[in-house]
C-alpha cells in the first residue's frame, strides 16, 4: 500500500500510538492536532487519505470533512470517534466511521481498512479507492 496518510487528533498520546502503527506498516503519513492544523498539511501537499477524530477545539471533523470537499479535494476520508453516534454523522458524510477505542488496535484497523481486507472497506470504502 503506497497511499499517504494524514492524521487528524487533538490527543497526543493517540497521535503517538497511530505513528507506532503506522511506522510499522511502512506508511507515509503526517499527523497534527487540529483541523486548522491539517488544512496548512494539506496546502503544502495532496493525501490520499485523511483520517480525522470527529471533538476537537477550533473544528470540529465534520467540519474538517466539510472544509477538504469545498476545495474539491480528492482525499477519502474516515471518521473516527469515542462516541458511538457519531457513526450516523459519518453515514450521513457518506465516509467510513471507526471506534476510537484508545489503543493500537483501531489503527490496525484502519490500516487494514485501508488495504482492502477486512469486511468494513468492502462494504463502506469501495476497496479500489486505496489501490
Amino acid at each position: 500500500m503506497s497511499k499517504n496518510i494524514l492524521l487528524v487528533d487533538d490527543n497526543d498520546e493517540l497521535r503517538d500510538l497511530a505513528e507506532i502503527v503506522f511506522e510499522k506498516e511502512g506508511l507515509d503519513y503526517r499527523t497534527c492536532g487540529s483541523g486548522c492544523d491539517a488544512l496548512e498539511l494539506m496546502e503544502e501537499r495532496e493525501y490520499d487519505v485523511l483520517v480525522t477524530d470527529y471533538q476537537m477545539p477550533e473544528m470540529d471533523g465534520e467540519e474538517l470533512i466539510g472544509e477538504i470537499r469545498s476545495r474539491d479535494s480528492r482525499t477519502h476520508t474516515v471518521l473516527y470517534s469515542t462516541d458511538d453516534s457519531m457513526a450516523e454523522t459519518a453515514e450521513v458524510l457518506g465516509v467510513p466511521f471507526k471506534h476510537k477505542t484508545g489503543g493500537l488496535e483501531v489503527y490496525r484497523d484502519i490500516v487494514e481498512m485501508l488495504k482492502g481486507t477486512n469486511e468494513l472497506a468492502l462494504k463502506e470504502v469501495p476497496a479500489e479507492q486505496y489501490i
